[in-house]
């Protein structure tokens, strides 16, 4: 949430998530989850209603599960009820959720992309090192620090420290290993668009 009189550089996570459903939605994915971080997470409400839309717009069903804890703890306690609720999909409040609930589905049974994809957020280093490698929305953190302070040091040098700003920054869908087409849905194989 953004604070009154304080410049605000926010990394739009929500658009992310849009593009993260799309994505899915493209491959042949019709029923997709999203799990949820903590339940008063500014993150987790802009990734729902960002993802809400897609899925409308896209014409599939999206199924919503948490909260959940920001952790691998919590992807991997989310796992049973990914693996019961018959999702092909399930984009991850961060990355860390995403490789518990990976390691979750693992342990059950469910591959990662064949039976479910999992996307993520934040592209850590564990996402890029795990098997399969996880398909990830990429956070500029870097860039939002020094957009922070130029921002900052800006309205310091107009001596106008005190009008508030608010920057947007974009984020990106990185394609790896934990998507894929469906392999089946209903029991029947999948056919995708050639």
């Amino acid at each position: 949430r953004r604070l009154k009189g304080l410049t605000t550089v926010l990394m739009d996570v929500g658009q992310g998530a849009g593009v993260a459903v799309e994505h899915v939605a493209g491959l042949g994915h019709r029923r997709i989850a999203l799990l949820t971080g903590p339940q008063s997470s500014w993150t987790s409400e802009e990734m729902l209603s960002a993802a809400t839309l897609a899925a409308r717009e896209c014409d599939v069903e999206l199924v919503v599960m948490g909260p959940n804890e920001p952790t691998e703890q919590g992807g991997l306690a989310a796992a049973q009820a990914v693996a019961a609720s018959g999702v092909t999909a399930v984009l991850c409040y961060n990355d860390l959720v995403a490789l518990g609930l990976i390691e979750g589905l693992r342990e059950r049974g469910v591959d990662v992309p064949g039976d479910v994809s999992v996307i993520g957020v934040d592209d850590s280093l564990p996402g890029r090192l795990n098997r399969p490698k996880l398909t990830t929305i990429t956070m500029p953190t870097a860039a939002a620090g020094r957009m922070a302070v130029d921002l900052l040091l800006a309205a310091v040098n107009a001596g106008d420290a005190g009008t508030p700003t608010l920057a947007r920054l974009e984020t990106h869908l990185v394609v790896r290993e934990s998507t894929a087409a469906p392999a089946r849905e209903g029991g029947r194989p999948v056919l995708t668009p050639t």
